[in-house]
């Protein structure tokens, strides 16, 4: 993890060195954080900074509910004590603590509405708070910057409730997050840092959300990405009671290559849908 600690202090781009010491700034003002840790490369990214570059004490908070893809809970597990173990001291960071809430309790969530966002990230968010409000602590997430440009209704949820967003604040982007992802993939052989988001994602809009529809799509998606390195996405149509496969191009050759396409016919049949098939124009990023 080396590597990982020269990517903060000698950054590969010059204006990342002006963010990191602002980033830094921001981090320290405070010595106890609460980080709303997905597993994902963004808030793995202000974890891994807090952890090398700063003198505070910060707990990932894992919260864990229906909408979240099987695997995440261990993966930001596996990163958090891979991250602990190159510390010299584990005080700075705590292990990852895990919280399970029902998000589908909300209606708006449940009927899966424009808005679900909104809803979803207050009830999280007011977990943690809660947490946090007991050692005095402040909540912070890994929004990035250029998420204000995008259609993020948990943007406003997070401004109501005062949470911190160092990365934005910094002017941390995407393609900033990405570099740092692939000197992590690099440092680590973690083929996991995938772009995951929520499984509500694989629904239309307005179309109700049931636990067992989740589970079904998740596991379609589990079974293709144990073939693939990239990006699956499992979207459900149900005027035809269809899933409409999601990967990079470049990955369509696994079909020809192996009994992927049999095994997954068989299964998404005993799902209870009645086809999957594979959207040729690959996979796009509009979750």
């Amino acid at each position: 993890m080396e590597s990982l600690r020269n990517f903060f202090r000698v950054p590969p781009k010059p204006d990342l060195a002006v963010k990191f010491r602002q980033l830094k700034k921001i981090m320290e003002e405070h010595n106890r954080w609460f980080l709303a840790y997905s597993g994902g490369l963004d808030s793995s990214l202000l974890l891994s900074f807090a952890a090398f570059e700063t003198f505070i004490r910060i707990t990932p908070v894992f919260v864990d509910h229906e909408l979240v893809p099987s695997g995440e809970r261990q993966r930001a597990k596996r990163f958090v004590d891979l991250l602990r173990g190159c510390l010299d001291s584990k005080d700075k960071i705590d292990a990852l603590l895990t919280v399970d809430v029902s998000v589908l309790d909300v209606p708006e969530v449940k009927n899966n509405s424009r808005s679900r966002c909104y809803f979803c990230k207050l009830m999280i968010m007011n977990k943690i708070l809660d947490i946090a409000k007991s050692e005095g602590g402040l909540v912070c997430d890994g929004t990035l910057t250029t998420d204000n440009a995008l259609h993020r209704p948990g943007i406003k949820a997070l401004k109501e409730l005062r949470i911190r967003s160092p990365l934005s604040e910094c002017g941390i982007t995407k393609g900033d997050s990405i570099v740092f992802g692939n000197v992590l993939v690099e440092q680590t052989g973690f083929e996991w840092m995938r772009f995951e988001s929520c499984l509500a994602t694989r629904l239309p809009y307005d179309f109700p959300i049931t636990v067992d529809l989740l589970k079904g799509l998740d596991t379609v998606e589990r079974i293709v990405k144990r073939e693939v390195r990239g990006p699956v996405r499992a979207r459900y149509h149900p005027e035809y009671k269809m899933v409409r496969l999601e990967i990079a191009v470049e990955e369509f050759g696994i079909f020809l290559r192996t009994d992927l396409a049999n095994r997954l016919v068989d299964e998404v049949r005993s799902l209870g849908f009645s086809r999957v098939v594979l959207d040729l124009e690959g996979y796009r990023e509009e979750d």
